[in-house]
């Protein structure tokens, strides 16, 4: 599902607030979150599907496990 973005025009390359409403079963769950550019192209799945030394600017996949009750 796509978020809602936090658009800023001043600062287009800057990190960015998002928001999403999920209508979740009750139980855990792993939300992922990934993004892409105007050319299609998107992050990586896993850090190591890309060479990162000690993980210094890592652009993989955001995932936070999260419990529904």
């Amino acid at each position: 599902m796509q978020a809602e973005l936090e658009h800023k025009t001043d600062a287009p390359f800057a990190w960015t607030f998002w928001s999403a409403d999920l209508d979740l079963p009750a139980g855990e769950h792993e939300l992922a979150v990934r993004a892409w550019d105007e050319a299609g192209q998107t992050q990586p799945a896993l850090p190591d599907e890309i060479w990162n030394h000690k993980g210094y600017l890592c652009a993989c996949w955001h995932r936070v496990r999260v419990n529904v009750t």
